[in-house]
């Protein structure tokens, strides 16, 4: 009898330590698939960064992308004082406007 015991314990034992070697390896894989995942989470942060980043300064140029956008009614005043075109479409100065020239055409 005290065979079996010894031949029970021993099984007992490999047991046991196949046991531990497969906790053990578990937990290396566990360790590796943090260790990913917090490599992951660090690129997404830096990530989110460069495009809050890339957002304020496009958001900074707003203005300056709107201003050409003014600018036509402002250069429209300059053009009417050098003689150029005016917007009611009668002309000023040695330009004509195409409305002026069909009124001239048809009167003649």
């Amino acid at each position: 009898m005290g065979d079996d015991r010894t031949g029970g314990g021993r099984e007992s034992q490999v047991d046991r330590e196949a046991l531990l070697e497969a906790k053990d390896a578990t937990i290396r894989v566990l360790e590796d698939q943090l260790r990913l995942r917090a490599e992951e989470i660090h690129r997404r942060d830096v990530i989110i960064s460069q495009l809050t980043q890339a957002n304020a300064a496009l958001a900074q140029r707003v203005p300056e992308l709107e201003a050409p956008a003014r600018e036509p009614s402002s250069s429209q005043g300059r053009e009417n004082a050098a003689g150029g075109p005016s917007p009611d479409g009668k002309g000023v100065g040695p330009y004509l406007s195409i409305g002026s020239l069909n009124r001239a055409a048809l009167m003649a």
